[in-house]
């Protein structure tokens, strides 16, 4: 996905149960970055997140982000 999200796709009540216990359980083990650059130059800016872990880690995230031009 364009912005780093998940789907929890389900199409019977026991499918929402379980996407909503998986999203329980991933709320509760996950962190958020952010940052703000210190000059934003206008355009589109490449983002990549790299994690000093190994196992079982999935990182998610947007694989960029735009600045408008100051007005």
């Amino acid at each position: 996905m364009a912005t780093g999200g998940a789907e929890y796709p389900f199409t019977r009540l026991s499918g929402l149960e379980k996407a909503i216990q998986q999203l329980g359980e991933e709320i509760h083990a996950q962190y958020v970055i952010s940052f703000l650059p210190n000059e934003p130059k206008p355009g589109y800016h490449a983002l990549r997140v790299q994690v000093g872990v190994s196992g079982k880690v999935q990182v998610r995230s947007r694989p960029g982000y735009w600045v408008n031009a100051a007005p």
